[in-house]
């Protein structure tokens, strides 16, 4: 079992604070996504899981084996990176197959058929002969992604894969991501600050901010349900408005009035009952389902003042 768990994980760069006392659990083939700000701390997190940074405190774990100290080699991860990382006098095949023998114990028929099985399942089965000055961008990006499939790892970490890709070559991208982790079901966590391809990629989403994760959740109630202002306000397209209210109804809030002028009621669930406070801050999103596509106006109460 791949799962990851994070206890209390902590990295400083001197007085800077780049993860804070971060606690997560991944379950065995989620695919998650850390999306946030740049700086935010996302890559970072990535790279401390990966090994390639060491923690300052707290604990990894992957599967039911607690990696704290272990060497990146021997954690069981594969990492596809912004910029491919290609060597640029190799070609596509021989890119794979780099240091593959410390990986796993193959043959070289068996590395050779491994290699044409990827690249046919990547769509590069014809480029494998080509060095990296003769790919496109998405095939390079196909290219390090084989070189992570080769080592059937526990885990998949990628760091902003797409970035460099144009729109439409990334939506096919995202497309293809998507049905590889359905055939391959490995454990994913993606790193990006795009909320367009973090809400269609992951199965749950981590916003986070500073530091820290400000909250994981599913797309959907995520979207709907956002637990801070600052999720409240960066997820979504075009952004929340808004406004100062004063909140009337304490215990099960039904009416707000902006400024004292409008009077509008406010919904709630069952499933979620709280105290309104007298000041509170309300967002309208115009809101596009995930799942339905529907385009609605909808009021959240995501604050107090």
């Amino acid at each position: 079992m791949a799962r990851i768990e994070l206890e209390s994980l902590q990295k400083e760069f001197g007085e800077t604070v780049a993860v804070n006392d971060i606690s997560l659990s991944v379950p065995d083939g989620e695919f998650l996504v850390l999306v946030g700000p740049s700086g935010c701390g996302k890559s970072t997190l990535l790279r401390t899981i990966s090994g390639l940074e060491s923690q300052t405190s707290g604990d990894i774990s992957i599967g039911d084996e607690r990696v704290t100290n272990v060497e990146p080699k021997d954690r069981g991860v594969a990492m596809v990176f912004q910029d491919y990382a290609l060597y640029p006098h190799m070609t596509a095949r021989r890119n794979m197959t780099f240091g593959l023998d410390s990986h796993v114990s193959m043959s070289d028929d068996e590395i050779e058929q491994a290699v044409q099985d990827v690249g046919e399942t990547l769509g590069i089965g014809d480029l494998l002969n080509r060095t990296p000055d003769a790919l496109s961008g998405g095939e390079k990006q196909r290219v390090a992604m084989g070189r992570a499939l080769l080592r059937e790892p526990d885990v998949f970490l990628l760091d902003e894969p797409l970035s460099n890709l144009d729109a439409k070559l990334r939506d096919q991208m995202r497309a293809e991501l998507t049905q590889l982790h359905e055939r391959i079901g490995t454990t994913t966590i993606y790193v990006t600050h795009d909320q367009t391809e973090a809400m269609t990629l992951g199965d749950r989403v981590a916003v986070m901010n500073d530091g820290e994760i400000e909250q994981v959740e599913s797309p959907q109630v995520l979207y709907d349900e956002p637990a801070s202002r600052f999720v409240a306000e960066f997820i979504g397209s075009p952004q929340m408005n808004f406004l100062p209210v004063d909140v009337e109804g304490r215990s099960r809030p039904t009416v707000a009035t902006l400024q004292g002028h409008l009077t509008s009621p406010f919904p709630t669930t069952n499933d979620m009952p709280f105290t309104a406070p007298e000041n509170a801050v309300l967002g309208f999103a115009q809101r596009t389902s995930i799942l339905h596509k529907r385009l609605r106006m909808t009021p959240s109460l995501v604050r107090s003042r």
